[in-house]
């Protein structure tokens, strides 16, 4: 931080909104009472910003990061509450088709919920459509070796004896994830975000960046469901790297975009299991 007559210069790489409000906080006071204006660094804050001929940020008044950051998320809320009502309403056919068809193939209540970590750490019921067989017996007596070797990496088996015919359908077209609108319409979830994780998940892959992976809500889809799906893993990093590129890069744009691609990989069965 640079401190002058005029300008309060400040080199902010925080990339998470928490942390972004924060600052905000901690330098609305020196701004207001000086005059003076300053310049910010977050690379997902850069389409907020007025540019000059050089592309360089131009220095400008906090307040208007403010109102930014505030326009941009009721946006992204009323986006999520508008297409998640639509989507649930054009598709009610097709949800209580899937619910009588799974129920009948697991011979059980189809819809099962699963705790997972949301905004700011708090614990949320995630809703999916039951894909796996009602079996009771241990894992280790269902799956062989590289598979729980797998499942304890990934937190996922590559052809999963446990999931029926139709469940495998519905996770290669993803339909198994329909009933995650309802999270998104109850703002548990958003439509496009980080996938939402367990405790485990978070204390194994993202220790060192848990506060950014719960800077925001998880989402129905991602960066990393739409352009890697099950091709990507734990094990490389690729996975988390993907993650955290997105809370650092994200935008409304950036969403659309990547709902589109969702949609494109969805229809191709790309990198489905």
């Amino acid at each position: 931080m640079e401190d002058n007559n005029e300008n309060l210069n400040i080199s902010y790489t925080e990339p998470t909104e928490e942390g972004t409000k924060a600052f905000l906080e901690a330098t609305e006071n020196y701004v207001e009472s000086t005059s003076a204006k300053f310049k910010v660094e977050p690379a997902y804050l850069n389409d907020y910003l007025d540019k000059t001929d050089t592309q360089e940020i131009q220095l400008i008044n906090i307040k208007k990061l403010r109102c930014a950051l505030r326009v941009n998320n009721f946006f992204k809320r009323c986006f999520d509450i508008i297409i998640s009502f639509t989507s649930i309403m054009v598709l009610s056919p097709l949800l209580i088709a899937l619910l009588i068809l799974d129920s009948i193939s697991i011979k059980g209540w189809a819809i099962y919920s699963h705790k997972r970590l949301g905004y700011r750490g708090k614990v949320f019921k995630l809703y999916k459509f039951q894909s796996m067989r009602n079996d009771k017996r241990p894992e280790e007596e269902i799956l062989n070796e590289a598979q729980l070797k797998q499942l304890h990496v990934e937190f996922k088996v590559d052809n999963d004896p446990r999931v029926t015919r139709f469940g495998c359908f519905m996770r290669k077209t993803s339909l198994d994830e329909l009933p995650q609108l309802f999270n998104v319409l109850n703002g548990t979830m958003s439509l496009v975000g980080p996938r939402p994780v367990i405790d485990m998940e978070i204390e194994l892959y993202y220790s060192e960046n848990k506060e950014i992976l719960l800077s925001v809500k998880p989402g129905l889809t991602g960066y990393w469901q739409a352009y890697g799906r099950s091709n990507v893993c734990y094990r490389t990093g690729e996975r988390q790297n993907m993650e955290l590129y997105y809370i650092k890069n994200r935008s409304l744009l950036f969403d659309a975009k990547i709902i589109c691609k969702t949609f494109i990989s969805v229809l191709k069965r790309d990198g489905a299991q």
